[in-house]
């Protein structure tokens, strides 16, 4: 087997399961489901890890009489899977990941009022499995089972909530949540040798958990018990092979039971939908380009009237519709190694709320641009590296006042990915 060929293999295990390049994950779906059917392979597992170093910095548009922000974020997720066929008509997928993450934020220069702090703790525990039957001709059904296990740090004391950080600016914002187990049950459909048809229901049961108590001011006065209850989903996807070019979309609606402080029912969520579509295309055996593109809505919440409890719809839409986008291209350079660049966009829009009003959020958007590269040292181990610039421009916030704030930042990433 040539090393070229070897390269070929891992792109699709390293496309399914680096964040350096999920977009082209969606892409690969449909020849992946496809295939699925046929599938007779061996027990495989593998082994990542990588190593996430991120640097930010609003650099204008502080509001009156507040010092400048800046932060840091190293974030290492730790992964594993193994996947084989029990038997003819059965294949299992086992995975799990977790990591450790160290988050701090700063006010320069601080003072009584501005503090800086810093949070460092293991993420909580992502682990689950997939089932699948393989023995029904053009139907492929499959069950989900995913456990969030609260290894985390969800309860924060003292001037650590400071930490927080806007997840446009780090991948980890917090730092943890409650026991949760979600369920998908769905099916591929093969509506033609190069088309697949993908129908998914899911629940997902969230369990309270312990946090922090917000305040006036810091540093935090307490905890309390939150449950942020229950959500249901219903997905469909279409994914289809033409030539060169791999297409996929995928329209989800979910919507939420009442979340709960102390058991007072507080806010339920309102009904979401979600759009998804990715691209790929092959322009030669060396070089394939990406684009992923997603939208969001969710409609208005409810929450306690003026006299709390039961709950009832706010007067307008809290929640901004967001908007992304991101191209990848890739370019095989030898036998193996690849390279890539990337472009990205995220649009976030104003919520529906008068900006005068202390509950209207602005719109925001973000650009980033970057690329790295892909090693194959053998037919065990993939290398990885990254590395980011982004921009981020939030309007102002008349009833603040805040003016218009900008950010700026990087994100360097160094990995492998082992077989085993």
């Amino acid at each position: 087997m040539g090393l070229s060929v070897k390269l070929r293999q891992w792109m699709p295990l390293a496309l399914a399961t680096a964040s350096v390049a999920g977009p082209a994950a969606a892409a690969d779906m449909p020849v992946k489901a496809v295939k699925q059917e046929q599938a007779a392979s061996a027990w495989t597992s593998t082994a990542d890890i990588d190593f996430r170093f991120f640097s930010w910095e609003r650099t204008s548009g502080n509001p009156a009489g507040e010092p400048n922000q800046k932060g840091t974020q190293f974030y290492m997720p730790i992964g594993v899977s193994t996947s084989g066929q029990l038997s003819e008509a059965w294949k299992l997928d086992l995975n799990a990941r977790g990591g450790y993450v160290n988050t701090s934020r700063s006010a320069d220069p601080g003072d009584g009022i501005y503090r800086s702090a810093g949070v460092g703790t293991t993420t909580d525990t992502v682990t689950g499995f997939t089932i699948t039957y393989l023995n029904m001709n053009g139907i492929v059904p499959f069950y989900s089972l995913n456990l969030n296990l609260p290894t985390g740090k969800s309860n924060l004391g003292g001037f650590q909530p400071i930490a927080r950080t806007d997840p446009d600016l780090v991948d980890i914002p917090a730092f943890g949540v409650g026991f949760n187990h979600a369920h998908t049950l769905g099916t591929n459909v093969a509506l033609a040798p190069n088309t697949v048809l993908t129908l998914s229901a899911g629940y997902t049961n969230r369990g309270a958990f312990d946090r922090d108590r917000g305040g006036f001011g810091l540093p935090a006065p307490g905890s309390e018990r939150f449950s942020p209850g229950s959500n249901f989903a219903l997905s469909a996807g279409l994914g289809t092979v033409l030539g060169a070019l791999t297409l996929n979309g995928n329209v989800a609606a979910s919507w939420d039971t009442p979340a709960t402080i102390d058991g007072v029912e507080v806010m339920k969520t309102g009904f979401n939908i979600l759009l998804t579509g990715a691209g790929s295309y092959k322009w030669s055996d060396t070089q394939t380009s990406t684009v992923n593109v997603s939208y969001a809505h969710t409609e208005r919440n409810s929450i306690q009237g003026i006299f709390g409890p039961p709950l009832v719809p706010e007067a307008a839409d809290s929640n901004s519709d967001i908007f992304s986008t991101n191209l990848e291209h890739r370019v095989t350079v030898s036998q193996v190694a690849q390279i890539f660049g990337r472009l990205g966009y995220l649009h976030r829009s104003a919520n529906s709320y008068d900006p005068a009003t202390l509950t209207f959020v602005p719109a925001k958007d973000k650009v980033s641009v970057g690329g790295g590269a892909r090693y194959a040292l053998n037919d065990k181990m993939l290398l990885n590296g990254r590395i980011e610039r982004f921009w981020v421009d939030e309007k102002p916030y008349p009833a603040n006042p805040t003016p218009e704030q900008k950010f700026e930042g990087w994100m360097v990433s160094l990995g492998t990915m082992v077989k085993f």
